[in-house]
């Protein structure tokens, strides 16, 4: 039983179908090749992104004389998001210290002159107590949110709004 009746037009047949397939990949490579570059554009734009918050945030802790961190933004901050909640796990055997805090840096020479304070927040150990403190049109308020947490043991802190 003889399947191919004519060969020729059956490997004429065959050429045209490996043709057409593999313009069909040609395509779907050249598709698949844009959308992974338009995939990379998009995570590059977002690590740029990330960078540029990172960068703006001003992040401080501080306890004893010898250990302190502190990242300085660049002075442009004005695009960055204001987030309402931060969490952290500290231990200390300081019975004061910063944990943490968001804002400018504080002008030494305005604050001779005034009373006030910059906008910012911050989470600090006072009195071995953990204190969220906030400034916000030259007025101070602190709130106790955990007692005694100077004794070396680790706790989880959350401020939220």
């Amino acid at each position: 039983m003889n399947l191919v009746h004519d060969p020729e037009n059956m490997t004429s047949k065959i050429q045209e179908e490996v043709k057409r397939t593999s313009e069909k990949q040609r395509v779907i490579v050249k598709d698949i090749e844009n959308e992974v570059y338009h995939r990379l554009k998009n995570i590059r734009t977002m690590l740029t992104q990330a960078q540029r918050l990172f960068n703006s945030m001003k992040l401080a802790m501080k306890f004893g004389p010898n250990s302190s961190v502190s990242l300085n933004p660049p002075p442009v901050t004005r695009q960055a998001p204001i987030y309402k909640d931060i969490s952290l796990k500290m231990n200390t055997r300081t019975s004061d210290g910063m944990l943490f805090y968001y804002g400018r840096e504080p002008n030494r020479r305005k604050r001779r002159q005034s009373s006030g304070c910059e906008d910012s927040y911050a989470l600090m150990v006072i009195n071995s107590n953990v204190n969220f403190v906030v400034c916000l049109n030259d007025q101070f308020s602190h709130i106790d949110i955990a007692k005694n947490v100077s004794d070396g043991n680790w706790y989880n802190v959350r401020a939220s709004q």
